[in-house]
């Protein structure tokens, strides 16, 4: 297994036309990994210490959006491979439920404890944690962030905040974007080609900027018709109930789109319920197990790339490397890959797919 990531110097905006691959996955995730929860509390080490020591031990608090989200399971994941190999390293995992004051009572409760010289946060709100992060830095705690950006512009792939030592993440604009262009592909020669939206939770920085860079796309092509928007919850049951009354209402469509492969598992059963398997192109964004078993049955039309293993991996790398006197890359975007240029796979390059997580 070799996880890799983009560092960059500069803020990436979209380059949907290919050049930049989010790729989930070069590395084989073992689903089987993505159920654990967490190796060691971590109570040894002085927080704050900047010593450059080679074995300095590094007891990491994972700041997850939830803890049964197996998107999140597949990072954390990543992270304690990457604290067993380095050696000398502690993971232990806090799950927010979705709530961002939730995650910044429990950074707060982490730095008080003195216990943790190592954060990764995987924000579910990257503006709200900002203080706490601050409060953090200033006691010397090591800071990574993950998953989507911490700072005051959401919008905007970059390390926004002086001080920590990489923002490791997914440019979820330029995946949305990438989820346009699918289903734009899907949608060709059909005029008007009818499409669907599936959002997840509306008020998760990573979800709006997803969504938007998919708008954008998609405003660009005047044979696509935003027929319907529903909200499964990044979860297949909503998504479900969601997509059947849509195609009470709209039983023409063409294409759906999602910000998540688990709401295009729902959405395929709603899809097979009214006899339309096949005949509707479903697009997630993943490229998770469900998804690569979802496209080689022809079910699935594809699925945008996120490399969740890859980007806890990666997190946990760089902050014990910054703990022992090492440098990082300031921004990483940990999705991409040359196994899928596109940045989505589909039929064409779902065989040379391996999952990092389960969907």
């Amino acid at each position: 297994m070799s996880p890799e990531g983009t560092p960059r110097g500069r803020p990436a905006r979209v380059r949907r036309t290919c050049a930049l691959a989010a790729g989930i996955l070069a590395v084989a995730l073992a689903a089987a990994g993505c159920g654990s929860s967490g190796s060691g509390s971590g109570s040894t080490g002085s927080t704050g210490d900047s010593g450059g020591s080679s074995s300095k031990q590094a007891n990491i608090a994972m700041f997850i959006v939830d803890t049964s989200n197996t998107h999140q399971q597949a990072a954390l994941t990543g992270a304690q491979t990457a604290a067993r190999e380095l050696g000398n390293a502690t993971v232990r995992p806090f799950g927010a439920a979705f709530d961002p004051n939730k995650q910044v009572n429990q950074i707060e409760d982490a730095i008080a404890t003195g216990q943790y010289n190592v954060f990764i946060v995987d924000a579910v709100d990257g503006t709200v944690v900002v203080p706490a992060i601050r409060q953090a830095l200033a006691k010397g705690i090591k800071v990574v962030c993950g998953f989507s950006v911490c700072g005051p512009d959401q919008t905007r792939f970059a390390n926004e905040i002086p001080g920590i030592v990489s923002q490791v993440s997914t440019d979820y604009y330029t995946v949305g974007g990438y989820g346009g262009v699918a289903a734009a592909r899907a949608c060709a020669g059909k005029n008007p080609c009818k499409v669907v939206y599936l959002d997840g939770t509306p008020t998760l920085a990573a979800d709006v900027s997803f969504t938007r860079g998919w708008k954008a796309e998609v405003a660009k092509h005047p044979n696509m018709q935003v027929v319907a928007v529903g909200q499964g919850q990044f979860l297949a049951d909503p998504a479900f109930k969601a997509m059947k009354d849509i195609l009470q209402a709209h039983p023409d469509v063409d294409v759906v789109g999602s910000v998540s492969d688990q709401e295009i598992v729902g959405a395929a059963q709603a899809v097979k319920e009214a006899g339309k398997a096949g005949k509707i192109a479903l697009i997630g964004d993943g490229a998770s197990a469900e998804a690569v078993r979802g496209i080689e049955a022809g079910v699935w039309y594809g699925s945008t790339v996120l490399r969740p293993y890859n980007q806890g991996y990666l997190a946990a790398k760089y902050g014990i490397g910054a703990l022992r006197g090492q440098s990082a890359p300031p921004l990483v975007n940990s999705d991409e890959s040359t196994l899928v240029p596109e940045g989505y796979i589909s039929r064409a390059t779902v065989s040379k797919w391996k999952a990092e997580w389960p969907g």
